[in-house]
């Protein structure tokens, strides 16, 4: 538990912003061509519950230049206005009613992101309802305020985050919902027009992340997580590849890597883990000490729901034939374990 609070009293202070695929089919760093993107000429009469954005102008801003924004292009006004962690933009539908009780299918258009990191509490959530549907999304938002307000918080720094949380409509239409700390201003901050560019939108994932590969074709790690990825039912899972969060969150100094692919789950709830690295020559004993740590930590201290414990019970550390190492912390990791070596042996 120690380690787990020093690790996200680290990453609070991490500014790495992460955008994923885009829940409505846009593109986040084009999001004025998006196709299914309604036209938001209309205004509403409805007054939001926290009104900084509602009729809120930024300097030289028309009304109809502010009701021209995209979900997309306020929620990269909200993530630029103040300091966040690490975010992942969600897109799953069935993720999206499970985890925050929003059902996508009421909307036109939307954004929804949280934190990464399960110590946090932050979140973006940009909704614009189908025509008829506003009662309804506006019900699934106003509970899970009441979730983030009354029952969401743990620690202290989630609980700053759920005391500044804020919620409201924008005079084109939008709900909102955004959970920071200094939500007011992330809010004040939706409308602003022209908007900001969304954070880390032009940045790609190499594959494999590593910086090589082996000459004689073996898989990369990227290859072997396909295997991995196929052989057991996972939950929705986040690629990691900045050095600082691996080194924080998995004790692992990627810097040290030849290749290495590196993803744990997105729902705090949940424990899982894939760990495929390739140490640099030479530093094959520092590695196996970085992985043997972290995998005694998954095993002794990581879990604290049943979930976590079956994961943690069937997590499997190892070295494979072609100097990889890996864990796999999932239930069923042995099965994870057989298919990435049949795979390199193929």
């Amino acid at each position: 538990m120690k380690k787990f609070m020093t690790i996200a009293a680290i990453l609070a202070a991490l500014t790495m912003t992460v955008t994923g695929c885009s829940s409505n089919a846009n593109n986040s760093s084009n999001t004025s061509d998006s196709s299914n993107v309604q036209d938001n000429s209309s205004n509403s009469s409805s007054e939001p519950e926290s009104g900084a954005a509602s009729g809120t102008e930024s300097e030289g801003e028309s009304d109809t230049d502010a009701e021209a924004l995209t979900a997309d292009q306020m929620a990269a006004n909200a993530l630029t206005a103040v300091e966040w962690p690490a975010m992942m933009e969600v897109e799953d539908a069935e993720m999206i009613n499970s985890f925050f009780g929003i059902d996508v299918s009421l909307c036109d258009e939307y954004y929804i992101s949280n934190q990464i990191i399960s110590a946090q509490l932050n979140e973006v959530i940009i909704l614009k309802p189908a025509e008829g549907k506003e009662a309804d999304l506006q019900a699934q938002l106003d509970a899970h305020f009441e979730y983030i307000k009354n029952d969401a918080a743990f620690y202290p720094e989630q609980e700053i985050s759920a005391a500044g949380a804020v919620m409201g409509k924008t005079d084109s239409g939008y709900l909102y919902l955004i959970v920071h700390k200094d939500g007011a201003d992330a809010e004040a901050a939706l409308m602003n027009n022209p908007p900001a560019e969304m954070p880390g939108a032009d940045a790609g994932v190499d594959d494999g992340f590593g910086v090589g590969g082996d000459a004689a074709g073996m898989p990369l790690s990227i290859e072997m997580s396909d295997a991995a990825y196929g052989a057991v039912e996972w939950p929705a899972m986040q690629p990691v590849d900045d050095p600082e969060m691996i080194q924080s969150f998995f004790g692992i100094d990627s810097t040290i890597c030849e290749d290495y692919y590196i993803a744990n789950q997105i729902i705090s709830a949940q424990l899982n883990e894939i760990i495929i690295v390739k140490p640099m020559a030479g530093s094959e004993a520092d590695m196996q000490a970085q992985l043997d740590a972290h995998f005694e930590y998954i095993k002794n201290d990581a879990a604290f729901y049943p979930d976590q414990e079956s994961s943690a019970a069937g997590a499997v550390m190892g070295t494979l034939d072609n100097g990889y190492m890996y864990i796999f912390v999932h239930e069923n990791g042995a099965a994870v374990e057989e298919a990435v070596k049949a795979a390199i042996s193929a």
